[in-house]
């Protein structure tokens, strides 16, 4: 029997980014993709995902721009929406202080732009029974 198809919501800003993950991730993840912290939240109370991957530097809500958004909306999702849920950050610089707190904040992984997919792939495979090549 064939295992389900993990489930990952992917919130990113960059259409093209998102386009890429979908041509090149395994059939086997089930990728959907959001815009910005409100449209994820909207997204994860419709339908949790197994995986929740989120690109620190989304677009602002409050239009201020050296707010780190995806740390806002990851702390919001630890509080009130799913403590348990993994999270794996996608950052421009992953220094070890900024991965130690995200991982504070409950974050699984972090992973640097631009994405290592091979990474992605063994990350997400922790999660579930992923085997590549599928």
């Amino acid at each position: 029997m064939k295992p389900e198809a993990l489930s990952v919501l992917a919130v990113i800003d960059d259409e093209e980014l998102a386009a890429d993950l979908a041509a090149l991730l395994p059939g086997d993840i089930r990728l959907r993709w959001t815009r910005g912290s409100v449209a994820a939240v909207a997204e994860l109370l419709r339908e949790s995902p197994q995986v929740l991957l989120v690109d620190l530097l989304l677009e602002p809500f409050y239009g201020d721009s050296s707010v780190l958004e995806g740390l806002a909306l990851i702390r919001t999702i630890r509080q009130h929406i799913d403590a348990q849920l993994p999270i794996i950050a996608i950052v421009s610089d992953p220094s070890d202080d900024l991965c130690a707190e995200l991982r504070a904040v409950g974050v699984k992984d972090c992973l640097s732009k631009p994405l290592d997919l091979d990474g992605l792939f063994h990350i997400m495979s922790s999660f579930s029974n992923l085997q590549r090549g599928s």
